[in-house]
């Protein structure tokens, strides 16, 4: 999970939230939220609140079984014909152990993780693959249905880490569960495809899941439910370990005479979702109520899910599925309002500080849930809700779009993806253009072109240029490179590859590369060969040695760029350097991975 920007009453969202790159500010959350605090069943048939031991609303939502509110059944679901057997907390702990160690992307310990997932899925008998789209790898394990293949339920979480971290909470809990889960589900002969899913570059910007559930919209493949399991391990029940930011009581309510009944205590899973997850929850919340796990439930209307006020419930890999209309559930102790050393902000992230009961019980529910969608026709199953198109298609030819609409990268709330909009304007390239509502895709460029303010000087009000889209580095004129918006490499997935926009390259080390007021800064990945290029961005004025913003392109000065440390240290601006360009005072030149062979490096610390 990546940090969030905590702003007054935007923060009291993201109480409940998961992680992933901070997506912009908002307002405060609409009166009209559907928000439910029980652990009485069904989330939409709460009737009051609820807490597991409290008999108040005992008799509420009993469940198939006959659990009437007593003493809760060992193992959810166990007694009910068919159903998954019991979570062994032994075995969840075994795996947790030799997940939580640091593992950023590229790492050794990131491949070692990667092949324990890979090993214990092809042990359950999955059939296992990958999705290598070039700097991150997914790993799936699949059981196709006997009636539905194209139906899918979907269970993970993200197997990155963050650098120097051991991530025992964010997000080692969660693999290890989605394997115990699997574990359980491994005899089970669905009638609808089941897909376990192990996300890559979550910390990242949701990178992974994006390329999922872009290449799911593509195959036409119909989802069922996305449980994303994020931080599933951390409880406190201290009386105030739970955090609540200012306005908290007036955004939602419900939750807070949940914390206000029984306190700011930290004990309880929450669920964050959208309209089309309720049955899924509603399965989960039967397990949980029969397991004496409190559950918080945040329902999301549809318009709420790609409302700015909502940004920061958008944090985690169940947004990419949301974004092309599928539906997306997050399942989170709630991160860094709970444990105070997410991130390892406030201390390491290790497995001795984690409730394991607690975990076990989450991926008792979550079997349960998955186990009870698995049937053809048991809920509905959801199609993308946004039209994938290709960039470079002819009318007419397959990823085109409808006449009188245009193929682009627009806005979808969540980040951009193509799409077919209608086009607004028909201005040409590198003429001067303009965006409604400032989103991206809605302007006022001719088919075939893409508003954007790379490459230009900082100004206000921000200038932008109509640039030309493309698949590969041959679409675009000299001293251009095809810039991905992170998609994959050509061929990798079904018909066409996602495309990109024309830019211009430049050299860091020739002076005048760059038009006045822009520099030469390190930047985006290119489309023939899926590398960092060097590109002229607004001027940066981070200086050497100081903090600087891994997610922005140019927060450096001019011949620096923005690095982890040498032992994963926070990012620091680091000075540039190649064979003729040594570092000063001795320091040695290290290679940029990130920009391949023959790239400049970055000085030492």
């Amino acid at each position: 999970m990546t940090m969030l920007t905590q702003i007054a009453l935007v923060a009291a969202v993201t109480l409940l939230v998961g992680c992933g790159k901070d997506e912009g500010k908002g307002g405060a959350a609409a009166a009209t939220d559907t928000v439910s605090v029980s652990d009485t069943g069904a989330g939409g048939d709460s009737g009051g609140e609820t807490r597991a031991g409290d008999d108040s609303g005992a008799d509420a939502n009993v469940d198939a079984s006959g659990a009437d509110g007593g003493a809760p059944s060992a193992c959810a679901g166990a007694e009910v014909p068919g159903a998954p057997g019991c979570a062994e907390e032994a075995r969840y702990l075994k795996d947790l152990k030799a997940i939580a160690l640091p593992r950023p992307p590229g790492s050794e310990h990131h491949a070692v993780v990667r092949k324990l997932i890979e090993d214990r899925l092809k042990a359950h008998g999955y059939d296992v693959s990958h999705q290598d789209y070039g700097k991150g790898i997914n790993l799936f394990g699949q059981r196709t249905g006997s009636k539905a293949p194209d139906e899918l339920v979907i269970i993970g979480g993200h197997y990155d880490g963050t650098f120097g971290c051991p991530g025992a909470d964010d997000n080692a809990t969660a693999v290890a569960g989605s394997l115990e889960i699997a574990r359980l589900l491994a005899d089970h002969k669905p009638e609808r495809t089941l897909m376990f899913v192990f996300w890559d570059e979550e910390e990242r910007g949701l990178i992974g899941s994006r390329r999922q559930a872009m290449a799911l919209a593509t195959a036409g493949k119909k989802v069922v439910a996305v449980f994303d399991l994020e931080m599933i391990g951390y409880t406190n029940k201290t009386k105030g370990s739970q955090q609540v930011p200012t306005g908290f009581d007036l955004v939602f309510p419900e939750v807070g005479s949940y914390l206000a009944q029984f306190g700011p205590v930290g004990d309880f899973i929450t669920l964050v979702y959208d309209p089309a997850s309720q049955p899924a929850v509603d399965l989960f919340r039967k397990a949980a109520k029969a397991l004496d796990l409190p559950a918080i439930n945040v329902n999301l209307e549809s318009f709420h899910l790609t409302a700015s006020a909502f940004s920061d419930l958008r944090r985690s890999d169940h947004a990419s599925f949301w974004s092309l209309g599928y539906p997306g559930i997050m399942l989170s102790d709630t991160a860094n309002f709970r444990n105070t050393h997410y991130h390892c902000t406030g201390g390491e992230d290790t497995v001795d500080r984690l409730d394991h009961a607690f975990s076990t019980k989450v991926i008792q529910a979550t079997a349960f849930a998955a186990h009870g969608l698995l049937a053809a026709g048991s809920s509905k199953a959801h199609p993308a809700g946004t039209p994938i198109c290709n960039v470079k298609a002819a009318a007419g030819a397959a990823g085109s779009c409808p006449k009188g609409e245009k193929c682009t990268f627009a806005s979808d709330g969540a980040g951009i993806v193509p799409k077919c909009v209608p086009p607004v304007g028909a201005k040409g390239a590198s003429e001067i253009c303009t965006r409604t509502d400032n989103k991206a895709g809605f302007d006022d460029c001719a088919p075939g072109l893409f508003c954007t303010a790379h490459g230009l000087p900082s100004a206000t009000p921000l200038v932008r240029k109509c640039r030309p889209l493309c698949l590969a580095g041959s679409d675009c004129g000299k001293g251009e490179v095809c810039s991905l918006f992170g998609l994959h490499k050509v061929g990798s997935w079904p018909d066409w590859p996602f495309g990109g926009v024309c830019l211009p390259s430049c050299d860091p080390f020739t002076q005048g590369a760059c038009p006045e007021g822009t520099q030469c800064s390190r930047a985006m990945v290119g489309a023939d060969d899926l590398k960092s290029f060097w590109m002229c961005t607004a001027v940066g004025s981070v200086q050497t040695g100081e903090p600087c913003d891994a997610f922005s392109f140019a927060s450096c000065a001019p011949g620096n760029v923005c690095e982890f440390g040498d032992k994963g240290e926070k990012t620091t601006c680091r000075a540039i350097c190649d064979s003729a360009h040594l570092c000063a005072g001795g320091k040695a030149c290290l290679p940029d991975v990130s920009a391949g062979s023959g790239a400049p490096g970055y000085c030492s610390q």
